[in-house]
């Protein structure tokens, strides 16, 4: 209607409306990156995740751990500070209450091919090779004769249940938790909020060693009930993974004009009750990618599980972990298929969500 072609409406308008969706994601990718350990141990390349994890498990002084680790703590401070001094405090719902329409699809032209071969890439890539990697040491394994070895656990779903129970309980923490954070973080914006909503990104800052040390330390002090327990486990992903909850749910929120919380103060709702009843049926998109988001990381966390689950409490991890650490790699096979099938549950959650509440 302004005259503006499909490239200039990307830049002027798209890209602008989803700037807090890019920003957050950002600075989890960020944040996630310098805390991960499992792929780069794997791979031999140095980080400070890598240090940290050599200087607790063999080195005699812990302080050069603790140093290391207070160094990746401040290096994510600056990504979150830099990421809040780019964000700003812009505001991107609609004034009006119109009802949202469906977006007409854009013709690329030839370009649909390269963008096609690019997505056929980033999937063969990341989910066809490692599942055939994994059917052929299953195949292997049982030409071999491992047969008894491999469908003989019996535990299999046993470690299943298990990573379900404890990725459930996190992701249920972990929304509990981001809503009221992500909610005063909007509409209450102030030196406190903030705060409080930055300290919420460490978990993603520390990496799971040092943050599941912490927690074994504390637990070790006030033992029973919580040391070895399923309670310190939950508590430790759900630290870990309240920025994937809390970036969902803020992003939504800043689209939810506060219009609708003054409307129904009017009508004699108070303000907590008129804060629940209007905001969170309209973040139930944001509720259920958090919730996804978080199962789906849960599902595939290692280092704490190894270190604060209770005793003869095991994952699908813990046992890929375990096979692959002394080459068993036909052994893996099934409880790494099995996490990549529970995994597929969340993602596909993820990847149809936009269809279910469009059309809800």
């Amino acid at each position: 209607m302004m005259g503006l072609n499909h490239l200039q409406t990307l830049i002027k308008v798209t890209i602008p409306s989803i700037r807090p969706a890019i920003l957050s994601g950002s600075l989890l990718v960020s944040l996630y990156t310098l805390s991960d350990f499992g792929a780069v141990s794997l791979l031999r390349y140095k980080t400070f995740t890598w240090s940290i994890y050599t200087q607790y498990e063999a080195g005699f002084d812990r302080n050069a751990a603790a140093l290391l680790s207070l160094t990746l703590f401040i290096v994510a401070t600056g990504f979150m500070c830099f990421e809040l001094l780019v964000r700003g405090n812009k505001r991107y719902y609609k004034n009006s209450s119109s009802a949202s329409r469906k977006l007409p699809s854009v013709d690329i032209g030839k370009w649909r091919w390269p963008a096609a071969g690019m997505c056929a890439l980033v999937s063969l890539i990341s989910v066809a090779i490692p599942i055939c990697v994994l059917f052929y040491w299953l195949i292997r394994g049982l030409y071999h004769g491992e047969t008894a070895a491999i469908l003989g656990e019996a535990s299999n779903h046993v470690l299943a249940l298990n990573s379900i129970i404890l990725s459930v309980l996190t992701a249920a923490v972990v929304v509990t938790l981001s809503l009221p954070v992500g909610y005063l973080a909007i509409r209450h914006s102030g030196f406190f909020t903030t705060a409080i909503e930055k300290m919420c990104y460490t978990g993603y800052a520390l990496p799971s060693v040092a943050v599941s040390l912490a927690l074994v330390f504390f637990g070790s002090k006030i033992g029973s009930p919580i040391y070895q327990s399923i309670y310190l486990l939950v508590m430790a992903c759900a630290v870990l993974c309240m920025p994937t909850g809390l970036s969902a749910i803020r992003s939504s929120m800043t689209q939810i004009s506060p219009r609708y919380e003054e409307s129904s103060m009017t009508l004699g709702k108070n303000r907590i009750k008129s804060a629940i009843v209007t905001n969170v049926p309209l973040l139930r998109s944001g509720l259920t990618m958090a919730a996804a988001t978080v199962f789906l990381i849960t599902m595939k966390e290692l280092p704490a599980v190894l270190l604060l689950a209770p005793l003869d409490f095991h994952t699908l991890t813990t046992a890929i972990w375990s096979f692959t650490s002394e080459a068993f790699f036909a052994r893996a096979a099934i409880p790494s298929l099995l996490l990549i099938l529970l995994s597929s549950i969340p993602l596909t959650i993820i990847v149809l969500k936009n269809n279910i509440f469009n059309n809800s």
